[in-house]
């Protein structure tokens, strides 16, 4: 490596640095003041709150990457400039490209690392939040306790049941309805259980004590049957029922997969879920993106006027990032567009409009 790109990289690198302490730091002071009356009603230790921000700090850094990452290109190549540095490296023959090349190569080594973090270790700290949050605060439920459930397990079997347990894969109280087609639907069968559970060794479910309710074509007919066992007709294995109880955010990538698949078996429209997948990759990529869209922005005259025009122009471009994001979702998931364009079409957009910067500017 140059002395050049050890010296750009010195510079980002420990504005990126300070920028995510600052912002994470306010962001926690602000959050928990918000939850300050929680925490005292509840008398919550003041372990478990260092618990709490502890695993919400992933969460944290997760979203303020980029935001870190947009203003250390602005801050970093603004003083810089104000150094005469970049002057002194045009006159030595330095494009804007290749001022560029070490950034965007470190940003992309930290987009790849960035994906992993958010699609595996973000999540598995969002769930020990929750539990914090269900313990202490009574907020949310706990994942291994479903209670009053409905799903579709395939597009003619809707599942209802009002109590299950992830740790003994038994619950209570489950009813099946089965139909003739998903276009046109007619009840052809119900079935009706007290408990049921999941057979580990032939792998599936087994209801017990309960009714089948069978009905003729014309919906009027009505036989019933008593059973004390019965094999339920049913395809969604333990994993997958969890999955579907789980918040989106609490899902490593490979289970929000899963849990996209699972839905679209029981027949439901996923394009929110697939646009979502598509956005929680592609956001890891906008660390590259807002290095390519920020630095042409230093290079301007604006630069004079200090870190505060900086700051200004960072918050606007975050602002617009996350607002863009989701308004190209909604419109996305509102048209027959592929679901992967409402995912990445945030960062298209940033990405042109760095290449045209890039081109205005004189390097």
């Amino acid at each position: 490596m140059k002395i050049l790109d050890r010296l750009i990289l010195k510079e980002f690198l420990s504005a990126v640095l300070f920028a995510l302490l600052t912002f994470s730091l306010l962001f926690i002071v602000v959050n928990a003041m918000e939850n300050l009356d929680d925490f005292l009603d509840h008398h919550t230790p003041a372990g478990a709150i260092l618990h709490y921000y502890a695993v919400f700090l992933p969460d944290i850094l997760r979203l303020l990457t980029p935001v870190a990452f947009l203003l250390a290109s602005l801050f970093a190549t603004g003083r810089m400039a104000a150094r005469n540095e970049i002057t002194a490296m045009k006159s030595a023959g330095l494009s804007l490209w290749r001022f560029l090349l070490p950034l965007l190569s470190i940003s992309l080594i930290f987009s790849f690392a960035h994906l992993y973090f958010s699609g595996w270790i973000v999540p598995e700290a969002n769930q020990k939040k929750a539990e914090i949050a269900y313990r202490y605060l009574k907020k949310g439920k706990r994942r291994e306790n479903l209670q009053n459930v409905f799903f579709r397990d395939t597009a003619t079997i809707n599942v209802h049941f009002q109590y299950y347990h992830s740790g003994s894969n038994a619950g209570s109280e489950m009813t099946i309805e089965i139909f003739d087609s998903p276009l046109h639907p007619r009840l052809r069968q119900r079935i009706a259980a007290r408990n049921f559970y999941w057979d580990t060794l032939r792998h599936r479910w087994v209801l017990l004590r309960g009714r089948v309710f069978q009905y003729d074509p014309a919906g009027w007919r009505l036989q019933i049957q008593s059973f004390d066992t019965l094999q339920a007709p049913l395809h969604i294995t333990p994993e997958e029922l969890q999955l579907l109880q789980a918040s989106e955010n609490e899902l490593t990538l490979p289970e929000l997969r899963r849990y996209i698949e699972t839905l679209q078996k029981g027949g439901k429209n996923v394009r929110r879920q697939l646009i979502a997948y598509h956005a929680r990759i592609a956001f890891s990529f906008a660390n590259v993106v807002v290095v390519l869209f920020g630095v042409p922005f230093a290079f301007l005259p604006v630069r004079r006027k200090g870190i505060a025009v900086e700051i200004a122009i960072a918050m606007f471009a975050a602002f617009f990032y996350l607002a863009f994001t989701k308004i190209s979702q909604s419109i996305v998931a509102a048209t027959m567009l592929p679901p992967i364009i409402g995912g990445w079409l945030t960062n298209g957009i940033f990405a042109i409009a760095g290449i045209v910067n890039i081109i205005r500017v004189r390097s």
